[in-house]
């Protein structure tokens, strides 16, 4: 399955992890002071700004520091006062010393992983690096397996996406089993894999959105048959793959959606490289309706945008696995555990509008609202997606 593209993301700086808390005697402390107020001095004079008098702390650093002070002793407190599983309160430490987690899956920005990792300190009283690095998934997994086999690491921590291409990653022997995940105590519903990967948040990919300045909501289409109603001819856009119309056959059958998908080639749907793409083309009113994401995130941010009320929703739920070469496991099962947690869920839906359905008041919980939900199960797509993706991908042209 094609999934959401790449995105920016930081470059983590070299360094100590955050968090890390160094001894020091008396004499290094008078040491360490002198160093600073000289390295001070030597910076505001490169800026071109007056250095404070020695030992002085400057205009306003003392307002500056008194908050940072006090919100970092709230997080401390707050998360001291949580109570963790002994599991995961026994990976603290652990997760310290490693500093960083580096997580495959999501579009990021550098504001996306600041925020993520707010929340991270909030729920546990210190920081990580959090890093969120993403791409077309199909390919990063091609790559990897590669990789693998001339014996090169991933560099990649948790794998965060669906079933389908993290079954793709297992059977290439590239996941951790399931004991890394016992410390989460999650509930059957909320592994996936085969007990391999925490289940994060449910995508709706066969989504159908539409532009709200162009299209209403009672025109917009109310089922998936509607597509081909001869309004929308020239006017539909989705991501290049094929995956959407295996997901289709799922709910209603290969001769329907062979159908469907003929009927989407005489109406001439355009293709574009990735999901963002298509939601892109349709905010910007060269398309009126796009296939693929919801419209939450784009709307947030005052795009045009809405989903077609539909009266069934396909639900791909993606999780996090733990890759067999991962550099730091035990700070990326903690990450894994807060984004399984409310806390997690409420931060991953105001970055990213992505959530689990049965998560009230989210993003995902609120696609669901009215609407059959329908999943598609990893055994069926074990014995059935490469046939169902080769035939599509033929009749739309794909290649």
């Amino acid at each position: 399955m094609t999934a959401p593209p790449p995105g920016a993301y930081d470059t983590p700086q070299s360094g100590p992890p955050r968090g890390a808390r160094a001894t020091t005697t008396r004499g290094t402390d008078s040491v360490m002071r002198s160093l600073a107020s000289l390295l001070t001095a030597l910076l505001l004079a490169a800026c071109g700004a007056p250095a404070a008098p020695s030992g002085s702390q400057g205009p306003g650093s003392g307002r500056q520091a008194a908050p940072n002070a006090q919100a970092a002793g709230a997080s401390a407190t707050t998360a001291a006062a949580r109570a963790l599983p002994d599991g995961i309160s026994a990976l603290v430490d652990a997760a310290r010393r490693e500093g960083r987690v580096v997580t495959y899956g999501v579009t990021s920005t550098p504001a996306d992983e600041d925020a993520m990792r707010r929340a991270f300190r909030d729920f546990y009283g210190f920081d990580l690096e959090l890093s969120f690095e993403s791409g077309l998934h199909p390919q990063k997994v091609a790559e990897l397996l590669a990789a693998a086999r001339s014996g090169v690491r991933s560099g990649i921590d948790l794998f965060w996406s669906s079933e389908l291409i993290l079954n793709d990653l297992d059977h290439g022997g590239l996941l951790q089993d399931g004991t890394w995940l016992e410390p989460l105590g999650l509930s059957s519903e909320n592994l996936m894999m085969h007990g391999k990967g925490a289940r994060v948040h449910d995508s709706f990919l066969v989504n159908v959105l539409y532009n709200t300045q162009q299209v209403s909501a009672t025109d917009a289409p109310h089922r998936y048959q509607d597509l081909l109603q001869p309004r929308w001819q020239g006017a539909i856009v989705a991501p290049r793959t094929p995956s959407q119309m295996v997901f289709l056959t799922f709910l209603y059958g290969e001769d329907a959606v062979t159908e469907l998908a003929q009927g989407l080639v005489r109406q001439r749907i355009a293709f574009v490289p990735t999901y963002p793409d298509a939601t892109g083309r349709v905010a910007s009113g060269e398309y009126l309706l796009g296939m693929g994401q919801n419209a939450e995130r784009e709307a947030r941010r005052g795009a045009p945008l809405a989903d077609a009320p539909l009266d069934v929703a396909i639900v791909v739920p993606w999780a996090v696995s733990l890759m067999t070469d991962a550099e730091h496991p035990a700070a990326a099962t903690l990450l894994a555990y807060f984004l399984t947690q409310p806390e997690g869920q409420r931060a991953i839906d105001q970055t990213w509008a992505n959530s689990l359905a049965s998560s009230p008041d989210t993003s995902a919980w609120r696609v669901a609202q009215g609407k059959q939900l329908v999943q598609p199960t990893l055994d069926w797509l074990e014995r059935d997606e490469a046939r169902l993706r080769a035939k599509y991908a033929d009749i739309l042209g794909i290649r």
